[in-house]
């Protein structure tokens, strides 16, 4: 998938640095004499798209940070008003007061959410991921004092919106490797690792396991995020109990102690050597980087062999998967495969504001987020009084929530399917067809309830896939979306199968956009003549690439459904509109991380891995996909004090570095 932004971002990165030695202090200089003062906004590089800075650059000084401990000293100084943070960092800001409580009336745009508790707390879970839920209370019990010891009984959501979320993947590049050894691949040439059960039982996810069979397969030369609480926690899955020499993994649990630290560094290092063979000292096969594009750009650059496999985290596993855009005409789509192991870890960035700005500051800065980066949270609010204002309670059932989800996510189908229209038709033709897209596609539409059914069961069969309760996992359309399968019932409720069947027959452009002319002028429905004719351009662009979609009519069906369902990030007009109107998919679209926000993370995940002619990808999905599982355990990092921390970092650094 061609993504524009990924590639800007590579290329500004790349940029920056000499023009910053060519013309910083001239434009450092003029500034000062031009600009008047403006709070500063920090966030990681590279973690925001070029329209969300342009928007919060106008009320902040944006400032880029590489190291966590760069924004943690920002706030302790003063020097940050607002900045996106770690999970395990807020919490440990809350304690020390140095960051505020978020105003959720504001953020939400929500008045009714002013002191009032309960509601607010509703609305700022309803927003979130489960997963992102309650990963944010396992936080509480460590904000119910404060660092002094005084009562606080704090929660983390109070003073923390999620922003990003991703997790671990063991990654390498079938381009740079032959394995010899052919046994244990499958056609494509990817490790089957299901095939290593005999040999490791259940353990075979585990992450020492999944290190010797990519190493065995010959991937041996690695790169490894270079963070030390990350380290740690894969460590703690391979605590050593002396007496009785063998690991377990019961202290995997983000927690690291005084008498815990040394030990989990100890396991963090023979993990990577009972795993890849090698001695994390050894620069040969061990590298550590601490960037994470760099990452990215060592795994696949085919002129690096020195690097094949890696420890990374997922969102960085995408960008490396679409990798052709980093590297153009060298790279290709898809080179890198990925296996997640069994004890994983969960990183949640988000939002903070410094506890030394005051209320009428913290109410203009909320206002600039939420008409940035956080751009769908008051289309929430008008959902919800929607909602109200015909009766219905969304928290007094889980199904009346998933009604709310399914009923935002349409919303934003049809707008952007809009503008796709409004390409071809009129605003009335474009307006008359959306509309009727968006009610066959309704959740509530009664004519869908069988296929609907059968996308909640094919949800709980993917689901006990995942905990292993299944050795059978639902078909990835079918648990993903329902949406192709409402307009393939559409378009055979008004006849598409003999259109289809002809076009079969013919195998010819020419005579196939005949027979659609035909059709179109038969059709006594506006719509589905609108319908037709949207499908006929579709055919017309893509029919080079559709040979094996013209061989049988359920192939070609499967096309054209998904062709409609489907909202294509890459057309220009979608994106501009997406740039304009949905600037949080505008970010994701820009860093490929994990949306925290229920609503966001489901419309990426059944629109951004697809295309209309092959489908779904499941290879990329499995990437992206972060669901708790029996088979797929997180863990976050919990927090440790300065002192803690330094002998962490000394320690760590002593005995990982030549």
């Amino acid at each position: 998938m061609f993504n524009k932004f990924k590639k800007y971002r590579n290329i500004l990165i790349a940029t920056t640095t000499v023009a910053a030695v060519t013309a910083g202090v001239s434009v450092t200089l003029h500034q000062k004499l031009k600009k008047p003062f403006l709070p500063s906004f920090y966030n990681f590089k590279a973690y925001m798209s070029e329209e969300n800075k342009g928007i919060i650059s106008k009320t902040f000084d944006y400032k880029q940070f590489s190291e966590i401990n760069e924004f943690y000293n920002a706030i302790l100084n003063n020097k940050a008003a607002a900045g996106i943070g770690t999970d395990f960092l807020a919490t440990q800001l809350i304690r020390k007061h140095l960051i505020a409580k978020i105003d959720y009336s504001v953020l939400f745009d929500m008045p009714i959410l002013k002191d009032n508790y309960e509601l607010t707390k509703q609305m700022v879970k309803l927003t979130l991921r489960k997963d992102i839920w309650d990963h944010l209370e396992q936080y509480d019990k460590y904000l119910e004092k404060d660092e002094f010891g005084r009562d606080l009984n704090a929660h983390l959501w109070e003073y923390f919106y999620p922003y990003f979320s991703q997790d671990a993947v063991l990654a390498y590049n079938t381009n740079k490797v032959t394995p010899s050894d052919k046994e244990h691949l499958n056609e494509e040439g990817e490790i089957d690792f299901e095939s290593y059960h005999n040999v490791y039982g259940d353990d075979l996810y585990h992450m020492v396991n999944l290190l010797k069979i990519i190493s065995e397969n010959g991937y041996k030369n690695w790169i490894i995020t270079d963070a030390i609480r990350d380290n740690l926690l894969y460590g703690s899955s391979y605590w050593l109990i002396p007496d009785e020499k063998r690991r377990t993994s019961e202290h995997f649990t983000g927690e690291v102690e005084n008498n815990t630290y040394s030990q989990l560094i100890d396991s963090f290092i023979s993990l990577i050597k009972d795993g890849t063979g090698f001695d994390v000292k050894n620069s040969e096969h061990i590298t550590f980087e601490g960037d994470g594009l760099q990452i990215v750009n060592n795994l696949i650059n085919h002129q690096r062999p020195d690097i094949n496999a890696a420890i990374m985290y997922n969102g960085d596993a995408i960008d490396s998967y679409y990798g052709e855009d980093n590297f153009p005409g060298e790279v290709g789509e898809g080179e890198i495969r990925v296996v997640k192991p069994k004890f994983n870890i969960l990183l949640i960035d988000g939002l903070v504001l410094s506890s030394k700005n005051t209320q009428k500051q913290n109410f203009e800065y909320l206002n600039v987020f939420k008409n940035s980066f956080y751009d769908k949270l008051p289309s929430i609010k008008s959902l919800y009084e929607q909602f109200k204002e015909q009766g219905i309670n969304i928290f007094d059932s889980s199904i009346l929530q998933k009604t709310f989800y399914e009923k935002a996510l349409l919303d934003i189908w049809s707008n952007l399917k809009a503008s796709e229209f409004e390409e071809i038709f009129t605003n009335e033709e474009s307006q008359t067809l959306v509309n009727k897209l968006s009610q066959i596609l309704s959740w509530s539409n009664l004519d869908n309830q069988e296929i609907i059914q059968h996308f909640k069961e094919s949800n709980q069969l993917h689901k006990a896939f995942l905990d292993g309760e299944s050795s059978e996992d639902a078909d990835l359309e079918d648990w993903t979306t329902f949406y192709p399968q409402v307009i393939r019932k559409y378009l055979q409720d008004n006849g598409i199968d003999r259109l289809l069947e002809q076009i079969v027959s013919v195998q010819n452009k020419e005579k196939s956009l005949q027979l659609f002319d035909d059709a179109i002028n038969a059709s006594q429905d506006q719509a589905y003549k609108l319908t037709l004719k949207y499908l006929s351009k579709g055919f017309e662009e893509d029919f080079e690439d559709l040979e094996e979609a013209l061989k049988e009519k359920e192939a070609l069906l499967a096309y054209f459904a998904r062709k409609i369902a489907l909202i294509n990030f890459a057309n220009e007009t979608i994106e501009a509109k997406i740039a304009e109107k949905y600037l949080s998919l505008d970010n994701f679209h820009f860093i490929n991380y994990n949306p925290t926000q229920e609503i966001d993370y489901d419309f990426v995940l059944r629109n951004y891995f697809a295309t209309p002619i092959n489908g779904y990808d499941a290879k990329v999905i499995s990437i992206y996909e972060i669901v708790e599982s029996k088979n797929n355990i997180h863990k976050g990092i919990l927090p440790v004090d300065e002192k803690l921390q330094s002998l962490i970092t000394t320690t760590y650094f002593q005995r990982t570095k030549s």
